[in-house]
């Protein structure tokens, strides 16, 4: 009995154990990531197809926000709750922006023209 006992234990850590290795796999290492704080629809495209806004993270949020754009959206914001009205409100001063202000043009000197 005691020897069945140790069998089926020592069968429970091999399995274990190869769960854990399998857990453990290296993984890719971490990509640089940099805040964006502004930018134009341009260029948040830009960044979508060079991949540097992950599918699991900004990648979806700025992804819809560029379709705003396209779609005659003048200015998208991707923000938390508590921090939307302060983000609107911001007139692009980077030390004062709460999150991402994305704009369908680069600058205002740019709609005039």
């Amino acid at each position: 009995m005691r020897r069945a006992l140790l069998r089926m234990l020592i069968e429970r850590f091999k399995r274990w154990r190869a769960a854990m290795t399998w857990r453990a796999a290296p993984t890719p290492a971490p990509t640089v990531v940099r805040p964006v704080d502004q930018a134009d629809l341009d260029e948040a495209e830009r960044h979508l197809a060079d991949g540097e806004f992950p599918p699991g993270s900004m990648g979806p949020k700025v992804r819809a926000a560029t379709q705003f754009l396209r779609h005659g959206g003048e200015l998208a914001v991707i923000t938390n709750p508590q921090l939307v009205e302060r983000t609107l409100r911001s007139q692009g001063a980077p030390d004062e922006l709460m999150g991402t202000r994305i704009t369908r043009v680069a600058s205002r000197d740019e709609a005039i023209a």
